[in-house]
């Protein structure tokens, strides 16, 4: 992230990481960069110095309230449930034989 000034400046976080076996956990980052056009923020894991993208669901800044931001994962998965639901029953409603 770049402040005013030009400085670049690193922010700390604890982020989503999928290892080569398949299993998550949250581990520590540092949020570099946002990139407008993907969408994405760039971070760095602190542990071996890798670097990847993600959303920003999949991330909590240590600045932040952790319950609230268990509470805005939560809601969003639920909103994305909700969302499925709703288009797989206009779907069904649609092709419903006359």
């Amino acid at each position: 992230m770049q402040e005013e000034n030009g400085n670049e400046r690193l922010m700390p976080a604890q982020g989503y990481y999928k290892d080569q076996n398949g299993r998550v956990n949250y581990r520590p980052l540092w949020v570099e960069r946002y990139d407008s056009e993907t969408k994405l923020f760039e971070v760095k894991w602190m542990e071996d110095d890798s670097i990847g993208y993600l959303n920003r669901i999949y991330f909590c800044l240590d600045a932040e309230d952790p319950r609230k931001y268990a509470k805005r994962v939560a809601n969003a998965f639920k909103e994305r449930n909700n969302c499925d639901s709703t288009i797989r029953y206009n779907f069904y409603i649609d092709n419903m034989p006359q």
